[in-house]
């Protein structure tokens, strides 16, 4: 009885010998169906990647490189300049009043003459333009002079006696005005063209009246009340280089006037 209780134990203790061997050992990977996917080999440490080309022959194909220092920033390009309302372009008229000094002299040194006096000056002008903010055409102007005086060097007895005379100086003139930006007012005007000085005795005859180039210099600024019409103020210097033939006389005498004015300007443009 008691060999076969010793031989029952061991039986048993061989059973769970061999169900812990089975339990502990590894099962196989069941065999798989899908075929592993090809791994590039490593590229060497350190190595750089080929500059992006944009050559379809490369495997994989890769976009082109950006410009060195752009990133991400877009390149930005300048917006056109409007055309139409509130733009210095298409046709243009201006019409413009205001006062003004006038100074002018004659005669040879050293008996030379000096006139003086104040302006209302008056100008109309039309044109169009060729590009936005570049202004071309035609203007007249006259300058009508009050409270003329005179001095002269010397005192011999041809002093110019001034009763009844009025002097206007008035020129036909081509002209360009020159908005740096097209969309705002301040302009440069610049003109040259043909001027005289006309002399009017209220007791006497005609008298021969100066001529020669007149040069006009401005500059102005313009508020735009509409989209086509602006009002303004031009600071304009006018300068006549004029002579003239003394009746009775051969010799040319020379005046030159000078005439700056401050106008306001009503603009169509």
């Amino acid at each position: 009885m008691h060999d076969r209780a010793v031989r029952a134990l061991l039986t048993a203790f061989a059973l769970l010998a061999v169900t812990r061997l089975a339990h502990a050992a590894p099962v196989p990977p069941a065999p798989s169906t899908v075929a592993p996917a090809a791994t590039a080999p490593p590229s060497p440490a350190g190595a750089a990647l080929a500059p992006e080309t944009g050559n379809p022959s490369d495997l994989p194909a890769r976009p082109p490189a950006r410009p060195t220092g752009l990133g991400d920033v877009p390149i930005e390009t300048a917006a056109p300049v409007r055309r139409g309302a509130f733009v210095h372009d298409g046709l243009f008229a201006r019409a413009s009043v205001g006062p003004g000094l006038f100074q002018a002299s004659s005669g040879h040194s050293p008996d030379t003459r000096t006139f003086s006096g104040g302006t209302v000056s008056f100008d109309a002008a039309v044109g169009g333009s060729p590009v936005r903010g570049f202004i071309m055409g035609a203007e007249w102007q006259t300058n009508r002079v009050f409270s003329l005086s005179s001095t002269d060097a010397v005192i011999d007895g041809d002093e110019p006696d001034l009763s009844g005379v009025s002097f206007s100086v008035s020129s036909i003139a081509l002209f360009v005005d020159f908005y740096p930006d097209p969309t705002d007012g301040l302009h440069f005007l610049g003109a040259v063209g043909v001027g005289w000085l006309d002399v009017n005795h209220s007791n006497s005859g005609d008298t021969p009246s100066p001529t020669g180039p007149l040069l006009s210099l401005g500059v102005g600024y313009e508020w735009f009340v509409g989209p086509e019409i602006s009002l303004g103020l031009l600071a304009r210097g006018n300068l006549g280089l004029f002579s003239v033939n003394e009746t009775g006389s051969s010799t040319s005498t020379g005046v030159t006037a000078f005439v700056p004015v401050l106008l306001a300007t009503a603009t169509y443009n």
